[in-house]
């Protein structure tokens, strides 16, 4: 499932409506307050719409809240954990390997966690909820087509969103800082490279990108930082230094506002699950 509890008996604890279809899996479910899932990866793509309620979710690109009428799109390999800060009502659609390639195509170019406009998707995401929770002979066909429907809607509201707001500029700077993150990287000395002033590049990157400059910084670091955990054993101050950071105690401070989690228990969870 796609929110990866401890255990399947505790998913049934809070599983109201499931169904699987040809390329989806979806669950509706509900989270009471204080419940927390704590960090684990997911191996397939899937999307989240909040009905009601209010959660945190911490992962490496940054830590956010989602509250009624949100709709988020999760890339496949993601490692994050949920705290729910009231009782929460959401629908998991978990994409199958059919229908990866088509979503890698669909949502490939947007970033990890990604917000879609709910004004638009919130009555679709109704109609698959009362197809999930009215079970009829026609429900796999329905659930089929409004998924699909759902998520061809979603991918172009994202490319509207990218087409309008994104200055080449902006595209540049990103570039720029994913190539030298490692290194100390001050605004003044960004903007002067992609010639525009420091306060036009703060502000339009935050609207192209929905986060700041530093925060961007931050999330690349804790990326490569992810990348050498995974797998090895090397000393978590040599990764501090390498992804950039002051120094251990920064990273650690850093990584765990990110993803929930401590380097060395993001590694632990990341070998128990085979990863």
């Amino acid at each position: 499932m796609a929110w990866a509890p401890n255990s399947v008996t505790e998913l049934a604890d809070h599983l109201v409506a499931y169904a699987r279809v040809p390329g989806f899996e979806i669950t509706e479910e509900i989270w009471e307050q204080g419940c927390v899932l704590h960090a684990h990866v997911h191996e397939r793509p899937h999307i989240v719409i909040i009905f009601e309620g209010e959660l945190r979710e911490h992962e490496v690109s940054g830590s956010r809240m989602m509250q009624s009428a949100s709709i988020v799109y999760f890339p496949p390999g993601l490692c994050h954990a949920v705290e729910f800060r009231q009782k929460t009502t959401l629908l998991s659609i978990e994409i199958d390997e059919e229908r990866a390639a088509m979503a890698r195509e669909l949502f490939g170019h947007a970033p990890p966690a990604t917000f879609v406009s709910g004004a638009e998707l919130f009555p679709l995401s109704l109609r698959i909820r009362a197809e999930l929770q009215n079970r009829r002979r026609s429900s796999d066909v329905a659930l089929e087509g409004l998924i699909l429907e759902f998520m061809a809607l979603a991918s172009r509201l994202l490319d509207a969103r990218s087409e309008t707001r994104i200055a080449p500029w902006a595209h540049e700077a990103r570039r720029l800082i994913s190539e030298q993150y490692m290194n100390k990287l001050r605004l003044v000395d960004i903007a002067k490279t992609v010639g525009v002033p420091p306060v036009t590049l703060a502000e339009g990157f935050r609207r192209a990108f929905d986060c700041s400059v530093g925060e961007f910084i931050r999330r690349r670091r804790v990326e490569r930082a992810v990348e050498m955990l995974v797998g090895s054993d090397i000393a978590l101050g040599e990764i501090a230094s390498a992804a950039g950071f002051c120094d251990q105690s920064h990273f650690v401070r850093v990584f765990k506002a990110h993803t929930g989690t401590t380097p060395s228990r993001y590694r632990r969870n990341h070998a128990q699950q085979g990863g």
